[in-house]
């Protein structure tokens, strides 16, 4: 009987140290998107060249532009990953194509990977 409630005992112990490690994680989780969201914000030029740039508004829109020409977008933050649905035109809001991108953020750099895990660096204008 004694065994009985020791096994009960240790269970409810690690049943109980994993509920605490998960909240804790999805709360640290939850800051760092949260930051991130309001970090993302502005103007950030390619690396390469100055010509390409994204501008991210507080709104959760923005657009790229490329060459003479802009591509309007809507995009939301999740997990490391920035989902974003591309707009015919700024007047059109018909959804042209969606997509989701790996990224980093830190300080005054982003790091939004391609499809294929290629880094595209952009700093901060």
């Amino acid at each position: 009987m004694t065994n009985r409630k020791s096994i009960h005992g240790i269970l409810l112990f690690t049943i109980l140290i994993s509920t605490i490690f998960c909240l804790c994680s999805c709360a640290i989780f939850e800051k760092q998107e949260t930051k991130d969201t309001k970090n993302i914000v502005g103007k950030w030029e390619y690396s390469e060249s100055a010509d390409i740039y994204y501008i991210f508004e507080a709104d959760g829109t923005g657009y790229q532009h490329v060459a003479d020409s802009n591509i309007y977008f809507s995009y939301s933050i999740s997990s490391g990953t920035i989902s974003m649905s591309f707009f015919q035109s700024a007047e059109n809001s018909a959804i042209a194509y969606s997509s989701k991108f790996n990224y980093e953020l830190k300080d005054d750099t982003l790091n939004i990977k391609d499809t294929f895990g290629a880094d595209n660096i952009y700093h901060r204008a």
